[in-house]
């Protein structure tokens, strides 16, 4: 139960992190540039960052679930789980 909390927590942040970033994309889009150390401009890169960051993380994920679920079926498919024995292979051992 208590890890369920930990993730519930972690993907609110998350979420929040995301929506503050596309909130500061929106409201300072049109700002007018003070120049070479622009601060907005800074904030900017810093939330076009976290979402490139977050969106790379997502994919990353996604295509590891994808591959281990396709994981098992492979090894079905194609026979590369199954290992010949002697039993497996009806061989008689006589003395």
């Amino acid at each position: 139960m208590n890890k369920k909390i930990i993730a519930l927590l972690l993907c609110l942040l998350l979420c929040f992190a995301m929506a503050s970033s596309f909130k500061l994309i929106a409201e300072a889009a049109d700002h007018h540039c003070s120049g070479r150390d622009c601060h907005i401009c800074l904030e900017l890169r810093a939330s076009f960052s976290l979402l490139n960051g977050i969106i790379l993380a997502v994919i990353a994920a996604f295509l590891l679930s994808v591959a281990v679920s396709a994981c098992p079926l492979l090894k079905r498919r194609f026979g590369a789980g199954r290992k010949d024995t002697l039993v497996s292979l009806k061989v008689r051992l006589t003395i």
